[in-house]
């Protein structure tokens, strides 16, 4: 018997939107992070900056902007709050944010759940109760740590304003 074709009927609409929203969330924050990285070389344009780290993982895009900024700003403020957020961002964060987007849903009678594999060492499949609750935390967790990256993005600019008379035109812009 051939494997069977895949629908998402079975997915209940509330647990998609929650796994969109943390999709969304993730988007920001990996977007601020990739400004960092811009920042610190100087891109002019976003399209330069988006050819350049769209394609990095997570993990590269944070590790790239801490590295760049400890070059041009080393033992500055924004490095250091930028260090301080490393567990939240790539371990917590991460985890959180893989679980719920890359897990498999599925909708039954008694409730909605999720089945989560993991290789790390050993072969190991979780199944899991899908709370509602679940995505609107983990997506305000995620969007408050884009805040304080932003926060730090922000400081940057200035700093590279004071140190060079200007700063590439896209960070004058939302």
């Amino acid at each position: 018997m051939p494997y069977p074709h895949i629908t998402l009927d079975h997915i209940p609409g509330e647990h998609l939107r929650g796994v969109g929203l943390v999709t969304q969330a993730w988007a920001y924050l990996e977007g601020s992070l990739e400004r960092i990285c811009w920042l610190m070389l100087g891109l002019q344009s976003e399209a330069s900056g988006q050819a350049l780290t769209t394609h990095m993982t997570h993990r590269s895009q944070y590790d790239a902007a801490l590295a760049l900024v400890h070059d041009q700003f080393p033992d500055s403020e924004p490095e250091k709050k930028l260090r301080g957020l490393q567990n939240t961002l790539t371990a917590c964060l991460a985890g959180k944010r893989n679980n719920i987007v890359h897990s498999r849903l599925h909708g039954l009678p008694e409730g909605t759940f999720r089945i989560v594999y993991k290789a790390r060492g050993k072969i190991r499949k979780e199944t899991e109760r899908a709370e509602l609750e679940e995505y609107e935390s983990a997506a305000r967790e995620i969007i408050a740590a884009t805040n304080e990256v932003i926060d730090i993005l922000n400081e940057l600019i200035e700093m590279v304003r004071i140190r060079d008379g200007a700063v590439p035109p896209w960070c004058d812009r939302p």
